[in-house]
């Protein structure tokens, strides 16, 4: 007897279609980037709020001709470490700006190492962190170059083979101005199934996208990695709470409230 297809013409049962959604956030960890509408959901930042709105007010005041807080001379030790502003870098287009953060001012330390390091690179325009749409929107295209600006200034502070640049996921940080922390790694080795390598630092929160989806992150509440090992770029990406209750920053970095 010959067998019939009685599925023509009949609608998929929605086990079947989830089925299928599976089969295709697989394709997502290596297949080509898709379209913005399946790559990238809108998502809202979070309302203003001034607790959490200090590297924005950083990033506006250094945006200016005179930024008042700003010093032109390292001040680790002293006293007023906390409230000025010392400016590692900025790139020549005039995107970025990178600052030691407040962790490395002695009046905060626990221990004093003098090989502590962490500084934080951010753009001037507001962006609100991972989840803002400008950074997998092609009018914002600039913000891809973020990642490889953060690596050539981790280069002038740290061992290539120590550095990790850091983005945090909106449920586990403290600010909601965007910011990569340029830190060291504190050995601790990384989870093998949420890395993956990469070649090149273009666009890496596209690829991190990606990745985060074909792990089944479906929103993007995930924070990311990037270090170098045995000289392969080297992307980590995490969840953030409730499956993670601390962020990767702190989790494999040197770090220090």
């Amino acid at each position: 007897m010959p067998l019939h297809n009685h599925t023509r013409g009949r609608k998929l049962e929605p086990r079947r279609l989830v089925a299928m959604r599976r089969v295709f956030a697989l394709f997502l960890t290596f297949g080509a980037p898709l379209p913005w509408s399946l790559e990238a959901p809108a998502q809202q930042c979070p309302p203003p709020d001034p607790a959490r709105s200090h590297l924005e007010r950083i990033a506006d005041c250094l945006h200016q001709p005179s930024c008042d807080r700003q010093i032109g001379q390292e001040n680790l030790d002293d006293k007023d470490c906390v409230g000025s502003i010392y400016k590692w870098d900025q790139d020549p287009q005039g995107k970025f700006v990178a600052i030691r953060d407040i962790k490395m001012c002695q009046v905060r330390r626990k221990v004093h190492d003098p090989h502590f390091v962490h500084g934080l690179l951010m753009p001037f325009e507001h962006v609100c962190g991972i989840e803002d749409n400008k950074l997998y929107d092609d009018s914002f295209a600039y913000l891809r170059s973020m990642w490889k600006v953060g690596w050539e200034i981790a280069l002038n502070k740290l061992p290539e083979e120590e550095i990790a640049l850091v983005v945090n996921p909106p449920t586990i940080r403290s600010e909601d101005h965007l910011h990569i922390h340029i830190v060291r790694r504190n050995g601790l080795a990384l989870p093998p199934t949420w890395v993956r390598p990469l070649d090149n630092l273009d666009d890496v929160w596209r690829q991190a996208l990606s990745f985060a989806r074909g792990k089944g992150i479906m929103d993007n509440n995930y924070g990311i990695l990037v270090c170098k090992s045995a000289g392969q770029f080297r992307l980590l990406v995490e969840a953030g709470r409730p499956v993670n209750q601390q962020n990767p920053e702190k989790k494999y970095t040197q770090y220090e409230d």
